[in-house]
Parts: structure tokens; sequence; C-alpha cells
């Protein structure tokens, strides 16, 4: 569901049967852009739809993408016990927090459903770190990867961490929040009716219609909505 910042309207809703929000960033702004005939200035969405190749395409055509990273356990993990990598350009090598070297090995890794290439950096000396169970699994060393699009990745992270980035995923909280709270409240204990994709569609564009327009009711005068309706009206009679 899409809906815009100043007035909490609905602009394109869209029933999927995927098991999660990932790879419907970039489906969800092209709905938006065929209903509205432009495209978005910015897109705010929640770590479900973080995924990287889409964020990077959609900021590239000039959209600005503010949406949470989606960390894993190990990632979580790192963090909380300082493991931090460093690259050095110079050297072409990671550096970790405990000041040991991962070199370049195995040479490039490419991931064709994600479409992402990415050279493997393995630890030189990790048997004698004192966190190596903490840091990696792995019997030898630690390994990271460094994509091809690492300095837009890097900027990326840095963007979502500035004052910037933080009060745009706050505000995110109360932008989609909206409708989907008031339309689950009046789905009341049994959300969906219908069954089939096509049917459920229906049934989520009718709510869709009555929560805008009750939303309008709030939003414009009556004057307003009477300028909006009246060529319909008009053309009905007619």
């Amino acid at each position: 569901m899409v809906v815009d910042e100043k007035h909490k309207l609905i602009l394109s809703n869209q029933v999927y049967n995927h098991e999660n929000d990932k790879g419907l960033l970039k489906p969800m702004v092209e709905h938006t852009e065929k209903a509205l005939g432009q495209s978005p200035k910015e897109v705010l969405a929640d770590a479900g739809y973080h995924q990287m190749d889409q964020l990077e395409e959609l900021e590239k055509r000039g959209i600005e993408c503010y949406v949470a990273i989606n960390e894993n356990q190990e990632q979580v993990k790192e963090h909380e016990h300082g493991i931090v990598f460093k690259f050095n350009e110079a050297e072409n090598i990671y550096q970790c927090s405990q000041g040991q070297s991962l070199a370049p090995q195995f040479g490039m890794k490419r991931d064709k459903r994600r479409g992402t290439e990415a050279q493997a950096y393995r630890g030189t000396n990790c048997q004698p770190c004192p966190i190596k169970k903490l840091c990696t699994k792995s019997d030898t060393a630690r390994s990271v990867y460094r994509f091809t699009n690492q300095q837009w990745r890097d900027r990326y992270r840095t963007k979502l961490k500035s004052e910037m980035g933080a009060s745009k995923l706050k505000l995110r909280k109360c932008l989609s929040e909206h409708p989907f709270g008031t339309m689950k409240r009046w789905m009341g204990h049994v959300p969906l009716l219908l069954r089939g994709k096509v049917k459920v569609q229906t049934e989520i564009n009718i709510y869709a219609i009555a929560y805008n327009f009750k939303r309008m009711l709030n939003v414009a005068s009556f004057e307003d909505l009477e300028k909006l309706f009246k060529p319909i009206l008009v053309k009905d009679a007619v």
C-alpha cells in the first residue's frame, strides 16, 4: 500500500501472495507512477522492502529512498560485540577491529538471482584471535564480501544513519500504518470475506475507496468536494 505524506490518502494498493515484502518496492513504485502519471520524489518503506539492487536502481532514477536495512542475527551480534571491518583502498585489504587483515581470495562471487557481484576477502591470521568464535563459525578464517557497488552501499548506509535519515524512517511509521490500522479495525475479527487473489484485491480496493472518501471529508472543504464531484454527476445525468 502506498500513502501520500500530506493527506495520508491511499495512492495505490496491490495484493500479493508473497511470504514477505522483499522485492516488492520497485513494483509498488511503478504502480504508483502509473496511477499518478509522475514519479515520487521520495520513497519511505520499512526494512521488509530492503533490497539493495532495487534501491540503487530507484535512486539512479532520481527517487530518494529511505528504506531501513534489514540486518540478520549475525550482523546484530557483530554490532553488539564491536566487530567492525574497514576497507583500506590503497592496499586493497580489509582490517577488522582486532587489527587483523583480510585479503582478496577466490575471485568474484556472482549471485544470478539477486544480480550482484562481490569480491571475497579472507582473514590471514584469525586463529589466535580472542573473539574468533564470536566473529565466525568457520574453523579457519573469517570472510567478508565487497560488492561491485560497495561505494554506493556505504553512502546509503551513511545516509540512513544521518539525522535526516533517522527522521525519515520515523516519519514512515506515521504514513502507511495510518490507513492499515483504520482498515483493520473496520474489518473486525474476520479480515477478508473473499478468497482468491482477484477477489481479495477487489475487496481491498473497496476498503481503500471507503477509506479515501472518509479521509477526504476530513481534509477537504465541502466546496472543494463539490467541485471535484460535480463534473461526474453532470456526466452521469446526461
